[in-house]
């Protein structure tokens, strides 16, 4: 993994990384946080260790790891709106992924290959609007791609965006759907959204959800997290309430926002999963709060009613 990324997203990290150990990998994920770039580039970190035929370093310098680098590797490949290198759609940005884009996928997937097969669905932006995210990419040690054919590196001026409701039709949803449930061997998706609940959830039902945050991660005190740590899950109601009116103590207490005391809370949860792959029971109740998590931070995000995300967080956590 990049160290950058290692370094800021250490839950998202340590995450893949032990799946990626321990063989248990699934075949689509939803990659959901604010940094794009970070979110993207994670993807191409994850499908260049999994094609890595030297020793997986940041450094390596087979030809997979050159390859994903430079965004042209052939079986590493990003799907957008606005992205024609696999599709060609008359040569027009679109609103959304298309049918055709869809089912060039599956073709791709029905061809045999002795990669590790990486497909990413993003929104994209290009031009001047994308010049912040483009040096994010880069960043990271990414480039985005190259127009079809194309060697100027001045084409290369194109940014992922979080992908949203509208992203794909009803056919072009289905038509993925079907490649999605029958999963190819040595093939895995990633869907880049900032939260679960702007992607269709005939999508989100098929992925595993994993956070990347929207900023790096600060030195980590979960000793003011601890009460809440000590009384999970909650078992009763008396001790949602109480898990609830925690979160908001801590913020109060510590001066900082209740979306970053879930953060922290999502980052200790994160860590206890990456290190708890082979338990299914503890590893499945686990990512389900996770899942709610992220859904109580978007909602406050969205000015929803902190009371009321965090009691759709506790309250229904009772496993």
């Amino acid at each position: 993994m990049n160290s950058i990324l290692e370094k800021d997203f250490q839950f998202a990290t340590n995450f893949f990384n032990n799946a990626i150990k321990k063989d248990k990998l699934f075949h689509s994920y939803l990659l959901t946080g604010n940094n794009n770039a970070a979110k993207y580039a994670f993807a191409l970190n994850i499908a260049r260790i999994l094609n890595c035929t030297g020793d997986k370093s940041e450094d390596c310098s087979c030809l997979n790891c050159k390859w994903i680098r430079n965004n042209s590797h052939p079986a590493v490949m990003t799907f957008s709106p606005i992205d024609f290198i696999h599709v060609n759609d008359g040569g027009k940005a679109k609103d959304n992924i298309s049918v055709n884009q869809a089912r060039f996928i599956k073709e791709e997937l029905n061809k045999t290959s002795t990669y590790h097969r990486v497909l990413i669905i993003t929104d994209a932006i290009e031009g001047k609007e994308a010049e912040e995210g483009y040096l994010e990419l880069k960043k990271y040690g990414i480039k985005a791609p190259l127009e079809a054919g194309s060697t100027d590196e001045t084409e290369r001026i194109w940014a992922p965006k979080s992908l949203s409701v509208n992203i794909f039709s009803t056919e072009t949803a289905n038509a993925l759907l079907k490649t999605i449930e029958e999963p190819f061997e040595n093939v895995t998706f990633f869907f880049l959204a900032n939260s679960k609940e702007d992607l269709i959830q005939t999508i989100v039902s098929r992925c595993q959800c994993v956070n990347v945050p929207s900023s790096p991660n600060k030195a980590k005190d979960y000793s003011i997290i601890e009460k809440i740590t000590k009384n999970f899950p909650a078992k009763d109601n008396l001790t949602a309430v109480m898990m609830a009116d925690c979160v908001k103590n801590i913020s109060k207490e510590n001066d900082i926002s209740i979306q970053e005391v879930l953060e922290l809370i999502e980052n200790y949860y994160g860590e206890n999963i990456s290190n708890n792959l082979g338990n299914t029971k503890n590893y499945r109740t686990i990512l389900t709060f996770l899942n709610k998590l992220e859904i109580a931070k978007s909602q406050i995000e969205r000015y929803v009613n902190p009371d009321s995300a965090l009691e759709i967080l506790f309250f229904n956590e009772k496993i």
